[in-house]
């Protein structure tokens, strides 16, 4: 692991670590997802996201990026959609009629659960956004924090926020913050920030 790629700005409390795509996501990893969904863990994580969901986006339409193995997707029902790259998770979509693709055309609102920092340029996403993201991500007190991390992954993700980087981050795209909670971290998660954000004047 070359940990001398990590690229760390202190200031901004943003790094980012430029990941070499290797293929990983596939039937294999779909099905470790599936594995994870039917843990206690798993079920209480995705009934505290739909609960966050209902929350901010009772009835409007939803699009969860990065869908794991659909499971968000397929509890939240009516007027949520995904988008993946895995083509276990693209067929499953397609097979549903659930399949939305944010580069082409504007979500509504969008959920980033443990996704976001697996985007080369997240930027482009999210100012594609008209209302509201959600997203959980691990959250790093510093270059140190990440280092150590369990969350360091150079095979997965490229970028690494502070608490404060990523709100200004998200301002700097337009967006207010509306509400952050620990609520993976205390179901016993580790390092895990959860925010909602909306767009400003939306």
């Amino acid at each position: 692991m070359d940990s001398k790629r990590l690229v760390w700005n202190p200031a901004l409390g943003i790094g980012f670590y430029p990941v070499h795509i290797n293929g990983q996501y596939d039937q294999a990893y779909w099905d470790k997802y599936v594995t994870y969904s039917k843990t206690p863990l798993g079920a209480a994580l995705n009934q505290a996201r739909l609960d966050l969901a209902r929350r901010f986006c009772p009835t409007e339409q939803v699009v969860d990026l990065g869908i794991g193995c659909g499971h968000f997707v397929e509890a939240r029902g009516e007027n949520t959609f995904g988008y993946d790259v895995n083509e276990a998770g693209i067929r499953w979509l397609l097979d549903r009629k659930r399949w939305w693709d944010p580069w082409s055309k504007d979500p509504e609102n969008l959920t980033c659960w443990d996704s976001l920092e697996h985007l080369a340029r997240p930027a482009e996403l999210v100012s594609r956004i008209k209302r509201r993201l959600l997203v959980s991500l691990p959250i790093f007190r510093d270059e140190a924090h990440v280092l150590s991390s369990k969350h360091f992954r150079p095979d997965e993700h490229y970028w690494y926020w502070t608490r404060d980087g990523f709100v200004r981050w998200m301002g700097v795209l337009g967006f207010k913050l509306q509400l952050e909670n620990t609520m993976e971290t205390d179901l016993g998660r580790e390092d895990i920030g959860t925010f909602v954000f909306s767009r400003e004047g939306a």
